[in-house]
């Protein structure tokens, strides 16, 4: 009965820390953030505060979506609302 517990307690505390970082969606203008230390030279920047639901690599997945202006180009980038990570970056064509 002991080895049980033995073996329960180390995936439940692991299983919290997983599902603590995970939980909770990051602030968009910390995401924005982030994402801006990518790209040199930034003159601008935007972020939507509204997450979307978007469905990428056979999951749905929880996005805020943004763009960078730079002095050569602009990106339209979407971002992991969980994790920051981007997720897809498209460059502006005008």
């Amino acid at each position: 009965m002991k080895k049980r517990y033995l073996l329960v307690i180390p995936v439940a505390i692991a299983a919290l820390y997983y599902s603590r970082n995970h939980v909770a969606m990051k602030h968009p203008k910390k995401v924005l953030e982030e994402t801006k230390q990518a790209y040199r030279d930034v003159t601008g920047s935007a972020i939507n505060y509204t997450p979307e639901k978007v469905i990428k690599f056979g999951a749905i997945t929880h996005v805020y979506r943004g763009m960078i202006n730079t002095p050569k180009s602009n990106y339209e980038f979407i971002a992991d609302c969980y994790t920051g990570e981007l997720i897809d970056v498209q460059e502006i064509v005008f």
